[in-house]
């Protein structure tokens, strides 16, 4: 029977969780070759660089791979945009983002379908494709909201959705303007004298934040920008929002440590990727209706490292951990 934290299955028996979704769970998809179909962030700027000297612009594509050398992503997707002008930019976005569901195996949506068992009708994401909406219980009806502020927000945020919703954080391939990418496009998103535009969807997550518990799937949390942003809210709150949670593989977790000393966040760590992972989470959504059994197991930091609420994906490891409850899945 699977472990998960006492106060985790407190708040999703309380329909107040609310996935966020990471790069990691596209790229668990495959096409029927078993072959990634999107690539990771460094993939997708190499090929912005092949496509440069493909058009006959080797300086470009030289400006673009030593950005990349040096760690400096968000200059590099800059450079490839400003290379790739107009049409180049979106004909090179959609093939690497946009591929036809024909060719998917379908089997590897197994993670994203899982994400949605957990009952919440909206999951935000800061993936550009479309695997939660492929992968949601009802696609044709799955509504995909741009980085602008939803119009349901208000209902989403009280749970009433009518519709099962993506909230597409940085940007969705359906609106290749909307797509948060470029160091340009973070200042357009995160910068405080340039946020006037996307104020409102700012907004919207420091109230998510504030009254939801997310819960990260698929995430590295290299993105400084967003753990900014996520800790700004942390610190606003006064450590009354969350708790947080994010799903990490154990190999991962002490890596992760450092990067996540000042949010409310709990690491709920998992031994192997693929079926088991799935029957993790799934498990999890089970617990939702599932009675809730007054054995506790051990603390969360004799389990596994893991930080406290009030500490987390950038906390202190808290002292005395977090309980954990078996549920019967």
């Amino acid at each position: 029977m699977p472990k998960f934290p006492r106060d985790l299955v407190r708040v999703l028996k309380e329909g107040r969780v609310l996935p966020f979704v990471g790069a990691g769970v596209s790229r668990a998809v495959t096409n029927r070759a078993g072959q990634p179909v999107f690539p990771t962030w460094r993939e997708l700027l190499e090929r912005a660089a092949q496509q440069l000297h493909a058009d006959q612009k080797a300086e470009e594509a030289r400006a673009v791979r030593a950005r990349l050398e040096r760690g400096e992503y968000l200059a590099a997707a800059q450079l490839a945009r400003d290379g790739l002008r107009g049409r180049r930019w979106r004909d090179f976005l959609l093939h690497q983002f946009d591929p036809d569901i024909a060719e998917i195996d379908r089997s590897t949506l197994a993670w994203a379908e899982s994400i949605w068992s957990l009952g919440s009708d909206v999951v935000v994401t800061t993936n550009y494709d479309r695997v939660l909406e492929w992968a949601s219980p009802h696609p044709p009806a799955c509504e995909h909201w741009p980085t602008k502020v939803p119009a349901d927000y208000l209902a989403a945020l009280a749970g009433r959705t009518a519709k099962p919703a993506v909230w597409h954080l940085h940007g969705m391939i359906q609106q290749i303007d909307s797509i948060i990418l470029t160091s340009e496009d973070y200042d357009r998103l995160y910068s405080s004298s340039l946020q006037r535009r996307f104020s409102a969807a700012l907004a919207t997550l420091r109230s998510f934040l504030a009254h939801k518990s997310f819960v990260f799937f698929g995430f590295g949390f290299m993105d400084q920008r967003l753990l900014n942003e996520l800790l700004g809210v942390v610190e606003d709150g006064r450590g009354g929002t969350g708790p947080h949670y994010a799903f990490v593989h154990r190999d991962e977790s002490e890596r992760l440590l450092p990067r996540v000393r000042a949010l409310n966040l709990e690491l709920v760590t998992f031994d192997e990727f693929g079926p088991p992972l799935v029957q993790l989470v799934r498990e999890l959504g089970d617990a939702r209706t599932a009675r809730l059994f007054p054995k506790l197991t051990r603390s969360l930091d004799k389990q596994a490292p893991s930080l406290s609420p009030g500490a987390g994906e950038f906390g202190s490891p808290r002292g005395g951990g977090s309980e954990f409850v078996t549920e019967r899945g």
